[in-house]
């Protein structure tokens, strides 16, 4: 995230210097975590050519996903646990076609 932030601190200065025009957009997109498609990200990393072991792993993650709280269980069937280890990955492969798009849209675009 700091590589990020000082990449685009750079490239700001830079456009400064060279008096041209500066734009940022920020985008939250909310739940995003919590509404994560698990066929769709499993075909995103198929697509991305993750290896058939990892893949299978990845599959049996998210099999009989329960969350529990107060004596109650509920079936999950998307989303990645916010507060997880592979949550902030499982989140890039999810939308990474959108950003790759942006990127080849907008070639001088920090992204």
């Amino acid at each position: 995230m700091e590589q990020a932030l000082q990449y685009t601190l750079r490239k700001i200065r830079a456009s400064h210097d060279t008096k041209k025009y500066t734009a940022a957009v920020s985008l939250d997109i909310k739940g995003a975590l919590d509404h994560a498609k698990w066929p769709i990200l499993l075909q995103n990393l198929e697509e991305a050519g993750i290896s058939h072991y990892l893949l299978r792993t990845l599959q049996q993650y998210f099999v009989q996903r329960t969350v529990g709280a107060n004596n109650k269980k509920v079936n999950l069937e998307h989303g990645c646990l916010q507060g997880s280890v592979l949550g902030p990955y499982l989140w890039n492969i999810m939308y990474d076609k959108i950003i790759r798009r942006i990127e080849q849209t907008y070639p001088h675009a920090c992204v």
